[in-house]
């Protein structure tokens, strides 16, 4: 997916790419790649430098910065309509998906900008960093992905604790939700679907930016608390912490 140079435009179609790859590789980062032009970037900056002690250069300074951004409110509107080509769309409303491994006593989870900001959610201290926020058009691309995935024709209607589960899936978009759970004592017929749907959520996690201020008073106690939980958890399981 290179960018030719001397093109008429810098912005070139999206491949059809599996909803799944996008999560793991990242959604914005490859079309942002896609979209920019970097043999014009260094002439434009030299011509705002060059003009800056002729007169008007502010004007001529907002007029280019109106260009751009004109320019990367094009890009963007091609890029959602190259998604829309995919199936993919925005998800507006707020939407959340969740990731529970019961065993290990671990939750993951996102939001999408519908439901918070990305500035207002970070901004706060939490006990934890276990939720990131993503842009709505991420959030679309792992709706389509667990859509292809069957995670909604396996899914049961609400939030549903299932008692033995190794593994949930909890979605919620407006006022919808589903839950999809897989536990060794559950047979092998929702395994596969289960497991798959966790690692797309887990993609979309591990790609999304986040910086969480964690709120610690605790100071180094708290990883030693937590440190000793996990061991606990090991032994519980069965499993030696040696």
């Amino acid at each position: 997916m290179g960018i030719v140079p001397g093109a008429e435009s810098p912005c070139k179609p999206v491949p059809r790419i599996a909803p799944f790859l996008l999560l793991s590789i990242g959604l914005l980062p490859l079309v942002a790649s896609a979209c920019s032009s970097p043999a014009a970037a260094p002439s434009a900056r030299g011509s705002l430098t060059a003009s800056a002690a002729a007169p008007g250069a502010a004007e001529v300074d907002e007029a280019r910065i109106e260009d751009l951004a004109a320019a990367e409110e094009r890009r963007e509107r091609e890029f959602l309509a190259e998604m829309a080509a995919q199936g993919i769309h925005p998800v507006e409303e707020p939407a959340q998906a969740t990731v529970k491994y019961h065993g290990q006593d671990l939750t993951i989870g996102l939001y999408n900008e519908g439901y918070v900001s990305q500035s207002e959610f970070y901004s706060v201290p939490r006990s934890s960093a276990n939720y990131k926020v993503v842009p709505n058009i991420q959030m679309g691309a792992l709706w389509k992905a667990l859509e292809d995935l069957g995670f909604f024709a396996a899914a049961r209607s609400g939030i549903v604790r299932t008692p033995g589960a190794s593994v949930s899936v909890v979605l919620r978009r407006g006022g919808d939700s589903w839950t999809l759970s897989w536990g060794p004592d559950m047979g092998t017929e929702k395994y596969d679907v289960t497991m798959e749907s966790a690692k797309a959520v887990q993609a979309l996690f591990n790609s999304a930016f986040g910086m969480q201020v964690v709120d610690n008073p605790d100071g180094a106690d708290y990883f030693e608390r937590e440190r000793e939980r996990l061991r606990q958890n090991a032994l519980r399981r069965g499993v030696s912490d040696q």
